[in-house]
């Protein structure tokens, strides 16, 4: 029994002859002699193709989640307020000499369109670690109180800011 040989099936991904003409295969067969000899060197056979296994998936996840994490989507437009004085927008991305992207209210003419003024209603502070896009803060929010001519609005951090348009004062409700 000693020439007997004995089949074992593994999964060792693709072999070099078959990258170039088709596609993968995974059953393969391995002929051994005297399989009693050979236990501890299949046994480090599968192994070494589970450690490999677990060295494709840890990487598939972590170029998964890196190019996940880096990325946020677009901020949903706001609409624009307008009164007879002005027209108020939100602007989400850096103008001139903006120092940060969201956070800022601007004024227009009704009529002319003409820049009237801008107003930065809170400031983010970036961590030089990080990714800047990742650290934006945007209003999600605009709203107006005719009775006391107020500009009220939101952030993303659930944060409401009232704006004075009289004094053009900010002030954070919540």
């Amino acid at each position: 029994m000693e020439d007997t040989c004995q089949r074992l099936r593994v999964s060792i991904g693709y072999p070099e002859h078959q990258r170039r003409h088709r596609g993968p295969d995974y059953n393969h067969i391995i002929y051994l002699k005297n399989p009693k000899n050979h236990g501890p060197l299949i046994q480090q056979e599968m192994k070494a193709l589970k450690m490999k296994a677990l060295i494709y998936s840890i990487t598939f996840v972590f170029l998964l989640t890196t190019s996940a994490m880096a990325k946020r989507n677009t901020p949903e437009k706001v609409s624009a307020i307008q009164t007879s004085e002005a027209v108020f927008s939100v602007p989400h991305f850096a103008k001139d000499d903006c120092p940060q992207n969201g956070g800022f209210i601007e004024a227009h003419h009704p009529k002319t369109k003409q820049f009237l003024w801008r107003i930065r209603v809170y400031k983010t502070d970036y961590n030089p670690a990080l990714e800047k896009d990742v650290q934006d803060v945007f209003i999600t929010s605009l709203s107006f109180d005719k009775v006391h001519n107020l500009l009220i609005m939101a952030d993303e951090k659930s944060r409401v800011f009232v704006l004075n348009l009289t004094t053009k004062k900010v002030t954070q409700i919540h």
